[in-house]
């Protein structure tokens, strides 16, 4: 199975209501990578992480697993937080801010998708 944009797009769009749902009854995602192998099987995976090094990591062994199962398409599902313009300007020069410290903030649900085939 060939995975083009469309497809992805498709993909990515039919797990984005669960993912929000979860989202908003949980107030969090656990992040989840999903490959799926040139047999069409879906292989779920876990993506846990505490801070920068251990998601890197996470992202790696994710990695690793689509080269060993030779997916064709992997989709990840986690959240992210997002700064609105209504709360003002961000001064990017301070490396020490972060979204995650900002009272307004939101929660918002994130699906990436891509495949071998484009």
């Amino acid at each position: 199975m060939q995975y083009d944009v469309d497809e992805l797009r498709k993909l990515a769009l039919r797990m984005l209501p669960r993912a929000q749902k979860n989202l908003k009854k949980h107030g969090s995602l656990t992040p989840v990578g999903l490959a799926y192998d040139s047999r069409g099987f879906l292989h779920t995976f876990t993506l846990v992480w505490a801070d920068v090094a251990a998601k890197r990591k996470a992202q790696r062994n994710f990695q690793l697993e689509l080269l060993r199962l030779n997916a064709f398409a992997a989709v990840i599902i986690s959240e992210t937080w997002a700064k609105f313009a209504d709360d003002g300007p961000i001064d990017l020069s301070d490396q020490s801010l972060s979204v995650r410290d900002m009272p307004r903030r939101r929660n918002a649900t994130l699906v990436e998708a891509g495949s071998s085939f484009g």
